[in-house]
């Protein structure tokens, strides 16, 4: 995997799905939640489930980890139920004999 300084990162790269917060906004991207989360007030920041969850924010940000690893740490910094993963058709065989 690329290092941080090797790739620059981006803020605009969607989630797999959207996060609607209590108040109603929706955040789609990297950059609402990693806004989101440097907004939050300090003693709550420094809590170590939003240390881990702006960690991996900023690590999808410089693709060394899968986005959907940031949204499941964001939901569960803010105790929203996890998204569901997204789930791949089964394929479908037919045997020829």
């Amino acid at each position: 995997m690329a290092k941080e300084k090797d790739v620059k990162p981006d803020w605009t790269l969607l989630l797999d799905k959207p996060v609607t917060l209590p108040d109603g906004r929706v955040l789609r991207t990297l950059g609402d939640i990693a806004k989101y989360a440097a907004a939050l007030p300090e003693d709550v920041g420094k809590q170590s489930k939003w240390q881990f969850a702006a960690g991996l924010i900023k690590r999808a940000a410089h693709r060394e980890e899968p986005v959907l690893h940031a949204l499941i740490a964001f939901c569960q910094a803010l105790d929203l139920p996890e998204p569901e993963r997204k789930k791949k058709a089964a394929k479908t065989y037919r045997i020829i004999g």
